[in-house]
């Protein structure tokens, strides 16, 4: 799957909303970064599988860790400049 960034922040914003009251370790840990997904992935069903959403919230990060690292075709090649 390759999403645009528009979607990417769709999904997102929509895990955002899902997870806004779900009990976290640290108060930002509901931000959307990919460590506090895979947070989510690895230990979110501690104190949150029963909350309403959950199964949707586990849906959305898996599909927006596995665009952000496997989503890209090429990998970008580092292009060095010049000194002056």
């Amino acid at each position: 799957m390759n999403i645009s960034l528009a979607c990417l922040l769709n999904l997102r914003y929509q895990w955002e909303n899902i997870v806004e009251n779900f009990k976290f370790p640290d108060e930002e840990n509901y931000n959307g970064t990919l460590n506090n997904l895979a947070w989510f992935l690895k230990d979110g069903h501690k104190s949150n599988s029963l909350r309403p959403g959950f199964d949707n919230a586990i849906h959305l990060s898996e599909q927006i860790i596995k665009e952000c690292r496997h989503g890209s075709k090429k990998p970008r090649k580092r292009v060095t400049m010049g000194t002056s």
